[in-house]
Formats: structure tokens, C-alpha cells, sequence
């Protein structure tokens, strides 16, 4: 069966593009055809940079965002270089569908080649990150067919649409066969705004065994040191780089910092996604404050903290960590003392993979 799936615009984030490669890998594994629709970040228009710009101001005034008020916005022509090796990755791993523009141009497609079609998994409800809403409940499906969702998720505990989108919406998802979620806040979202009875489940990333991103991990030719501390922190701030610095210190090691591309002002492109995944498989600790790097650190077995970083959503962190009993892997300023045992860990996962590929399975094909 051919399956659309859609998830949110591509761009160069190693947690978004791990998702949509598992997605699709889970899908074959399934023995299913998936196709994800092909839609990327562009330069942002005029109006969406002011909109930013007081958002981040506000935020700024209730302590919620450390970032600049006026971030740098990349071009095309930056996107082009950003771009170059996750886009060799994405055209060499993920079966894509034609590229889409913009929502008319999606409109527009004939869409009866699927039979099925899956929204997830990553924050493809989450308003502030998708172009219209009402695209990721499939507003643009005409045709009888399967809906499904994911791991879908909202990104923040209280879901933050306009009346009448939530209306728009709670008509559009009472169409979908089966609905599932990333984060428990999720569920309890989908039950008091759509009324709809939603499952929560592991991310995709979590669905796929550590022993196939490893074999992507080989391919990388980058060298790290013997040991080391790698950092995947995605919005780096004094007190970040203050709490690596002490944690290099007591462990005596020394830090990689596999985002550093991102400092100066020269653009060059994000790592490859074969380095990060590297990186994380051999590094002895990490530090990060994102959802996925979070995840691969639970997959490779790895010591690991989070910090803080609220402006991100810290609620599919907090759930995911909580999923696994290691909530205080969380941390602030104070260094981890205390050593992951992944033993149990392990043995849930195991648990918990099963139940979601079962229900994964049992929802495509019946």
C-alpha cells in the first residue's frame, strides 16, 4: 500500500530528519510504500519576521527566551549551503514526493496515488511551526481514504489555537482512523479540545534498533577523540557554556560541540547527519537540551543530561524521561553526579517498542 506521509517542512535539524528517515523506515518494515511530501524552510517573508520579533520581545519581558530579539534569517542562497549534506542524506535515504512550494501547489497535487496517509511524527500541530494548521489534519485529502497519526505532537502542554481553529480542526480529525500522540499532555489536549480519544506512543525514532543507526554511523569518516563530552545544545547561552565548562572539568575530558557550525558569522553547512549520529554513539557524556538528541542518548546508552531550555517546550522532554524513570536527568546549573543504569531502561524499551509497533501494525492493516 502507498502511504503519504507528512511531517513538517525539511530543513537541517538532526532530530526532524531522524524522525521522518524512522518513519519511513518503520513504514517498509511494515511492508508499506511511503512517500513523504516534500516541502522545505525558506527565507522568511517580511511580515513573518516582524511577528517574530515582538513574540521574541514578549517572551524576552517574561523570561521565557534568552535568544537575540532580532535573529539572523537566513537566505535561499544560506539555505543552500545550510543544506548541503542533510540534503544528501534526506535524497539518499527518504523516498520523497514531488517538491511542493506552498499550500496551493500541495492542493493542487492528485493525491489518489496514497491510500493511506500519516501525520508525525515531530511538533506538526504545533501552531507557531506549520505553515496552515489545518494541512496537517489533511484538510487537502478529498478522496476516501486512511488517516492516521503518529507520535503527532502539540510541543507545549495547553494547546494555544483560536477558537475557531480548534473547530476547524476537531471536524477534520474526526475523520482519521486512529489517533496517537507523542507526549501525555497530548492526549489530554486531543480529549478536551476535539473530543477524540488519542494513544500515546514512542516517537519513531525509538521504533527502529540502535544497531541500524549505528550502521549510518560507520559511514561517517570524522574523527572524535578517544573520549570525550559532545554538546547538541541548540540555543546556547552563558549559563550553558558555564555548565559544560565546570562538567569538562570534573570528568576531565574534552568537549566537542557538534553544532559549532552555528558561531561566526560566515554560513556554512550543518554537520552531517552521519557525524552527529557518530558523535552520540561514541561520545562518553552528552549535554543537550533537544527532545531527539535526548532520545539517541537512551538508544545508544549513553550518560547524558538535559538542560533546561523552556522556549523549545520542555513537556515531550519531561514526558519522554519520565517514561523511562530518569526525570533527573534534567538538570540547571548542578553537575550529574549520579550514573545511568541502563539495564531496566533497556528492558522497557524493548516493552514499550513492541506495544507501539504492534498497534503501528495493527492500524495500517486492518
Amino acid at each position: 500500500m502507498k502511504v503519504g506521509v507528512l511531517t513538517l517542512r525539511f530543513h537541517s535539524n538532526f532530530g526532524f530528519i531522524m524522525q521522518a528517515y524512522a518513519m519511513q523506515y518503520v513504514i517498509k518494515q511494515l511492508g508499506h510504500e511511503p512517500y513523504t511530501y516534500y516541502t522545505k524552510v525558506v527565507e522568511e517573508k517580511r511580515i513573518n519576521k516582524a511577528k517574530q520579533v515582538i513574540k521574541n520581545c514578549l517572551l524576552k519581558l517574561i523570561r521565557k527566551y534568552n535568544g537575540p530579539v532580532i535573529p539572523h534569517w537566513p537566505t535561499n542562497e544560506d539555505y543552500e549551503i545550510i543544506d548541503t549534506y542533510t540534503n544528501q542524506f534526506v535524497f539518499d535515504n527518504i523516498a520523497l514526493t514531488p517538491y511542493f512550494s506552498s499550500i496551493k501547489e500541495l492542493e493542487r497535487y492528485d493525491h489518489r496515488c496514497f491510500e493511506a496517509f500519516i501525520v508525525g511524527s515531530d511538533q506538526v500541530w504545533r501552531e507557531e511551526f506549520s505553515l496552515n494548521i489545518p494541512t496537517y489534519y489533511f484538510d487537502f485529502v478529498k478522496h476516501p481514504a486512511k488517516k492516521i497519526s503518529y507520535a503527532a505532537s502539540f510541543g507545549v502542554s495547553k494547546i494555544d489555537y483560536p477558537k475557531s481553529l480548534i473547530n476547524k480542526c476537531k471536524r477534520l480529525i474526526r475523520d482519521f482512523s486512529f489517533v496517537s500522540v507523542r507526549e501525555k499532555e497530548g492526549v489530554t489536549i486531543c480529549r478536551e479540545n476535539f473530543g477524540v480519544d488519542a494513544v500515546q506512543v514512542l516517537d519513531p525514532t525509538m521504533l527502529v534498533d540502535d544497531k541500524q543507526y549505528s550502521s549510518l554511523a560507520d559511514k561517517s569518516t570524522k574523527k572524535y577523540p578517544d573520549k570525550y563530552i559532545i554538546t547538541y545544545i541548540l540555543d546556547e547561552t552563558n549559563k550553558s557554556t558555564e555548565f559544560v565548562a565546570k562538567l569538562s572539568k570534573q570528568l576531565d575530558l574534552p568537549v566537542v560541540n557538534i553544532l559549532s557550525y552555528k558561531k561566526g558569522k560566515k554560513v556554512t553547512p550543518y554537520p552531517s547527519i552521519y557525524d552527529i549520529l557518530k558523535g552520540f554513539r561514541d561520545a562518553d557524556f552528552i549535554v543537550t537540551d533537544s527532545f531527539h538528541a535526548s532520545v539517541f542518548s537512551i538508544l545508544f546508552n549513553r550518560q547524558f543530561c538535559v538542560l533546561k531550555n523552556p522556549y523549545r517546550g520542555i513537556s515531550r522532554i519531561t514526558t519522554l524521561l519520565n517514561t523511562f524513570c530518569i526525570s533527573d536527568r534534567i538538570v540547571d546549573d548542578t553537575l550529574p553526579t549520579n550514573q545511568i543504569d541502563f539495564y531496566n531502561i533497556n528492558k522497557m524499551l524493548i516493552g514499550k517498542r513492541t506495544d507501539s509497533l504492534s498497534l503501528f501494525n495493527k492500524v495500517l492493516n486492518e
